[in-house]
């Protein structure tokens, strides 16, 4: 199993707060416990890689994170419930390979109380918006889920979200 280059070292660091790889040329798996050792990490981004596997569930456990972007890799498998990451204000994973119809992990994000971007546009999620859309931070700023598969109806409880500026949900199969 290949790791994150340059080393699998980089998530043992303890006192790391940021930490931008984006637009470079890493590939291989995240590793299982990346997230047990980042105890202080505020900022993840790792987007524009060639990344693969699933996302660790152990990334979690990096409960200061604010801002974590994984997009546009080659991510794979389910989306692990994020809920412990209160202070989370920025949420990009799209442009993956991620699947999933049930959206589990969507109740999760409502412990998120900063959350003001969400974007798991480009994704084979599938199945509907859940009604706990509403129940998302009312700081929520912007919802992208582009060309996911979503079907079914916009759920009215989207209603809630006052603070919405941007809601794209192009290329599903609402009705």
């Amino acid at each position: 199993m290949a790791y994150l280059v340059p080393s699998f070292s980089m998530f043992n660091i303890s006192t790391l707060e940021i930490m931008d790889v984006t637009a470079n040329y890493f590939s291989g798996y995240l590793p299982s416990t990346m997230g047990f050792s980042l105890p202080n990490l505020q900022e993840l981004y790792l987007s524009g890689n060639r990344l693969s596997g699933v996302i660790p569930s152990s990334i979690t456990n990096a409960s200061k994170l604010t801002e974590l972007d994984m997009g546009d890799n080659f991510l794979t498998g389910t989306i692990p419930n994020f809920g412990n990451l209160r202070l989370l204000q920025k949420f990009w994973i799209g442009g993956n390979n991620l699947t999933g119809d049930s959206w589990r992990f969507f109740a999760s994000l409502t412990n998120c109380r900063y959350l003001n971007l969400f974007d798991v546009s480009s994704n084979q999620l599938s199945g509907v918006l859940p009604a706990s859309i509403g129940n998302l931070s009312t700081s929520l700023l912007e919802f992208y889920a582009i060309g996911c598969n979503i079907g079914g109806a916009i759920p009215a409880e989207i209603g809630n979200l006052s603070s919405l500026k941007y809601l794209l949900l192009d290329r599903n199969q609402l009705t």
